[in-house]
């Protein structure tokens, strides 16, 4: 149904309402509806819609109906009107917001055009900054060059000389070399090459660079001085190992030295050599004093092979004892008899301050002495100290107190050496002579053909060939010292003149010593290459190897007069002379084992072996001649028999046999132990 249908049927038109009526009725209808759409008039009330219905006549049964959907449009109307007022507030409260945000946008469009504005001159700002970097570029290497920072040149002037100090040098040899290669046209750009030569910041440049160079050589001129003066003060208060650390941190300030001002780098060169020389030979000197202070085991000729028990601990001995008596020959006709009692004094105190060894424990020494040259192989040592050599009361054996000497010597030689090559020659090792460093014209008394090793430590070298002759002859120098406390000096002098062909007879000493020369020898050439000992080493043992010989010879001339006192020995064993000749030999054998693959054909070593071991059998063969004259011949092969099995014996014991041996032995080592197998083969009976 339409609207009209439902209109026409809530208000039916009459039958006597004429037209103008029904006209009326429509418009004032139509005028209901718009006022009732328009949103300024309130809602029409119920009362009102029953007037309205009232006048216009409507019956209906659907007036129910569209009274229900009249009050839900009612309400929602309410309902809207309510929700419009409360926009309308709110509307009102956002105003001065949007005002706000109107201002804001205004500002921000300002902003942006002032952005803009920015941007543009950021560009041009850029485009300026490259050109400037490009500028910059180009003259700063230029400004490098020709400028000098001022904390460089206080530093020249008045900083401390140390490793940072230096650097100052590299930046004063740069500059050098720049002003060098623009006067040589050697740079590489012809157009800095033109500008360089032509401005006249180049000129104060070179001018500048030479004042700073002359400064540094100044100072490293008082430098150098400064340090010779501390080593040649007396107090210790300056060690030779710190202020040469101090000169290598500034090596390359005296090789600049050397480059700019030859004649002083080799003036202060020369001064630093006689200062060392001088400092070296104070300081060895007064070690060598504490050493000497040392006591000794005293090896005299009562240690010998067959020297008879009765002269063993007499020094004052008869002919086999070699002692004094020896010399002087009945004391009641040359020196009279207050002079004996004299002697026999001497005698008792010698014999208490001395530090006698009985035969046995010297021949048994062996095995733990030979330990002092693993020592040296395995691991550095280090010297006593003075303070301690001057104190101590223990005795030692002479080749301990050799060795002390002898690492102090090489520690220092070593360390001094590679200072030299280090600091004065920059890593090369060959060596000018010393009439190098003199200036031209110079004449010396000294020679000066050598280099500064030699004349450096040649003093050195001369008191240490005197130490070890004094540890040959400490015999007499322990004489000379307690002497003069109980004896005239008349006497003392007597005594040391008569006894000046005698020195000690240890023989193992001397051994070990050689080999620790010779350990030494090739440690020097092998891992540290220093040539400045070899004339030193090669003279001491010149000193060694003849006082060796020696005392082989003083030991095959008491068996030969040990001869005297076995003819009335009738008895089949071994003779004390087997026995001792037999641990002697040990003993050397050890020592000549102990260096391992080291080739002994060119040493006297084999020499002196085959002579002590020539002389024992003649000795051998004359004792059992002499004791068994009237016995049968075969008494006199089991005497030689046993004598030589028991040197098999002991050799055997200690170096096991020839054939089945399980340690490393030497050639000279098999060869007589094989050699004393054939002659106890040769005597034994089958």
């Amino acid at each position: 149904m339409n609207g009209l249908a439902r209109l026409q049927r809530s208000f039916p038109l009459k039958e006597n309402v004429t037209e103008s009526t029904t006209d009326n009725s429509t418009n004032e209808y139509q005028r209901y509806l718009e006022g009732y759409k328009t949103p300024k008039h309130a809602p029409l009330p119920l009362l009102e819609h029953a007037r309205v219905t009232a006048f216009t006549g409507w019956e209906d049964e659907e007036l129910g109906q569209t009274i229900e959907l009249t009050n839900e449009l009612d309400k929602l109307y309410a309902k809207f009107t309510q929700y419009h007022f409360e926009l309308e507030n709110y509307c009102d409260r956002l105003k001065p917001l949007e005002k706000g945000i109107d201002g804001f946008h205004d500002q921000l469009s300002h902003l942006a055009a002032n952005f803009a504005l920015l941007q543009q001159e950021s560009t041009k700002l850029q485009v300026e900054l490259e050109k400037l970097v490009n500028i910059t570029n180009k003259l700063n290497p230029i400004l490098l060059d020709l400028t000098i920072p001022p904390e460089v040149v206080k530093l020249v002037a008045n900083g401390p000389i140390n490793s940072l100090w230096v650097e100052n040098i590299h930046f004063v040899n740069e500059k050098s070399n720049l002003i060098a290669n623009v006067k040589q046209n050697k740079l590489p750009d012809k157009h800095l090459q033109e500008m360089y030569l032509n401005s006249t910041l180049f000129h104060q440049l070179e001018e500048r660079v030479e004042l700073l160079a002359f400064k540094i050589v100044e100072r490293v001129r008082d430098f150098m001085i400064l340090k010779i003066k501390q080593l040649r003060s007396t107090k210790a208060l300056f060690s030779s190992q710190k202020i040469q650390s101090d000169l290598l941190e500034v090596k390359e300030a005296f090789a600049f030295l050397q480059e700019r001002h030859r004649d002083l780098a080799n003036n202060l060169q020369l001064a630093y050599i006689y200062t060392m020389r001088w400092y070296y030979h104070t300081r060895f000197a007064k070690y060598i004093h504490s050493l000497e202070k040392l006591r000794l085991y005293n090896i005299d000729s009562s240690n010998l092979l067959g020297t008879p028990a009765e002269d063993r601990y007499s020094i004052l001995s008869g002919p086999s004892g070699g002692g004094f008596s020896s010399w002087f020959g009945t004391s009641s006709r040359t020196i009279g008899l207050s002079t004996s009692l004299q002697l026999q004094q001497l005698q008792l105190q010698l014999q208490l301050q001395w530090n006698q060894v009985s035969p046995t424990e010297y021949l048994n020494s062996i095995h733990k002495r030979v330990e002092i040259i693993r020592q040296n192989e395995s691991s550095s040592q280090l010297a006593m100290p003075s303070q301690i050599a001057e104190t101590n009361s223990t005795p030692y054996w002479m080749e301990f107190v050799f060795n002390q000497w002898s690492v102090a010597l090489e520690s220092n030689i070593i360390v001094e050496y590679l200072f030299m090559v280090e600091f004065f020659y920059q890593e090369e090792e060959k060596f000018s002579p010393l009439e190098d460093l003199y200036p031209e014209g110079t004449t010396s008394t000294t020679s000066i053909k050598r280099d500064w090793s030699s004349l450096m430590f040649d003093k050195v070298f001369n008191i240490g060939l005197e130490f070890v002759g004094y540890l040959l002859t400490q015999v007499q120098a322990n004489i000379s010292q307690h002497g003069r406390t109980t004896v005239s000096g008349r006497v003392v002098n007597q005594l040391l003149v008569l006894n000046a062909p005698g020195t000690t007879c240890d023989a193992y000493a001397l051994l070990l010593m050689i080999r620790l020369v010779q350990k030494s020898q090739l440690a020097l050439h092998n891992k540290f290459h220093i040539p400045t000992m070899d004339d030193y080493h090669h003279q001491v043992l010149m000193l060694l190897w003849p006082h060796f010989t020696k005392i082989i010879d003083l030991h095959c001339d008491s068996m030969k007069k040990s001869i005297l006192q076995s003819t009335d020995n009738k008895s089949l064993a071994p003779i004390a002379l087997t026995q001792q000749f037999a641990q002697f030999l040990l003993g050397i054998l050890t020592l000549c084992n102990s260096a391992g693959d080291q080739d002994y054909k060119g040493e006297p070593i084999v020499v002196s072996i085959g002579r002590l071991r020539n002389d024992f059998e003649g000795v051998l063969t004359k004792v059992s001649n002499n004791s068994f004259r009237s016995s049968k011949q075969v008494e006199r092969e089991i005497f030689l028999y046993n004598n030589y099995f028991l040197v098999v014996n002991i050799l055997r014991n200690e170096f096991g046999s020839s054939s089945s041996s399980t340690c490393n032995i030497s050639d000279i080592v098999e060869e007589q132990i094989n050699h004393f197998e054939k002659v106890c083969l040769a005597y034994k009976r089958t």
